[in-house]
């Protein structure tokens, strides 16, 4: 209990070097992932390209993120559902 009798709520932790982000897509082609990049810019939501080797192909890996918590990474893939963009909440460690 704070000092007025009420109970005392603990402070939001804040997360350094948060490690939430969505995974929109992969794609073999950069021109699609180019095109879900700008399509998410429309949107106001800022995006990057990750690329990676998949056995001994290019994958162009469209991610959005960090964000500070698992809630704020679920409004934002709410936000993209409702424009038809599907992306799964994920872990990623550097």
């Amino acid at each position: 209990l704070n000092e007025s009798g009420q109970q005392a709520t603990a402070p939001k932790k804040v997360v350094e070097n948060s490690k939430i982000f969505l995974h929109v897509g992969a794609y073999s082609n950069s021109d699609e992932a180019n095109n879900m990049k700008a399509r998410l810019i429309l949107m106001d939501i800022d995006s990057k390209i990750i690329s990676a080797d998949a056995n001994g192909k290019i994958l162009n890996k469209v991610i959005v993120g960090p964000f500070p918590s698992a809630e704020d990474a679920r409004k934002a893939q709410s936000a993209m559902q409702d424009q038809g963009i599907s992306a799964i909440i994920t872990n990623i460690s550097s």
